[in-house]
């Protein structure tokens, strides 16, 4: 296949839709949680199990779990901060725009 019926078969599939997106955000969640536990005896499936059904895995060490939820959790935790701190700052930044726009000559 040339790199030319490459890029013509994936630019046939942009845009995304919504559905695909979002798994693939789901996906690299779990690879990140995944590679962030250094030492954790989970494995990829094992972890996505731990993170999307709260499962835990028989014959594997609580503690792994335990990481792996946690992780998981503050991934969440974080997205949420981001959401609400880009909000905050949207807002200051509107805020500014009138004294703004009356200094600009």
């Amino acid at each position: 296949m040339t790199l030319t019926t490459k890029l013509q078969r994936l630019v046939a599939l942009r845009p995304l839709s919504p559905e695909s997106v979002a798994s693939l955000a789901a996906a690299w969640d779990v690879r990140m949680v995944y590679e962030s536990i250094a030492g954790n005896s989970l494995t990829l499936r094992e972890t996505e199990l731990v993170l999307s059904k709260g499962v835990t895995v028989s014959g594997k060490p609580l503690k792994d779990h335990l990481e792996a939820a946690d992780s998981g959790d503050f991934k969440t935790f974080q997205a949420f901060l981001e959401t609400e701190l880009h909000k905050e700052f949207d807002h200051y930044l509107e805020a500014l725009e009138p004294n703004a726009s009356s200094t600009d000559h």
